[in-house]
């Protein structure tokens, strides 16, 4: 990740007053192609992507269980970054 693109998620995280909690599900778009899902489940993280009237669990999406709830936006970044465009983010959704 670029020395620029933690500083860049996280005043995302700021501009939209996106409040993380802990057990809250955390709903993200990546780069405008897809949208997940992420809860905290008996310990772990768990990851959905979301598809019109259902969600599909993306086994393939491993968070490690120790990071905090305003991290996750961060790693999702580190997986995801080969599908950004110039310019693209992950962005929250409220």
């Amino acid at each position: 990740m670029s020395g620029e693109a933690a500083p860049r998620l996280l005043a995302c995280i700021l501009n939209h007053d996106y409040q993380i909690g802990y057990n809250d599900p955390m709903k993200f778009d990546i780069y405008g192609r897809f949208q997940v899902d992420v809860r905290r489940e008996n310990d772990s993280w768990e990851v959905y992507r979301l598809e019109p009237g259902k969600r599909a669990r993306m086994e393939e999406i491993v968070i490690p269980s120790a990071l905090e709830a305003d991290e996750i936006i961060v790693y999702l970044d580190d997986i995801f970054h080969e599908l950004a465009g110039f310019g693209q983010s992950i962005e929250p959704m409220v």
